[in-house]
């Protein structure tokens, strides 16, 4: 990702977020209330890129 997981973090929060959206192969989306908005700064995600910076945020059952 050109734009790093910290960045799409912080950027949901600043909009209040309900949610981040990340699927392989796709820019990520936030959720602000019920529209989704695609992050343009970011490059399509990919699994085995983001995977460090999940790992912080996710017990042992959620990434295996």
């Amino acid at each position: 990702m050109n734009i790093n997981f910290t960045k799409i973090l912080d950027l949901a929060i600043n909009n209040n977020a309900s949610d981040i959206h990340f699927q392989t192969r796709k820019k990520p989306i936030i959720r602000v209330s019920v529209k989704l908005m695609i992050v343009e700064d970011a490059e399509p995600f990919q699994l085995k890129e983001g995977t460090p910076e999940f790992m912080v945020y996710m017990n042992e059952n959620q990434y295996h």
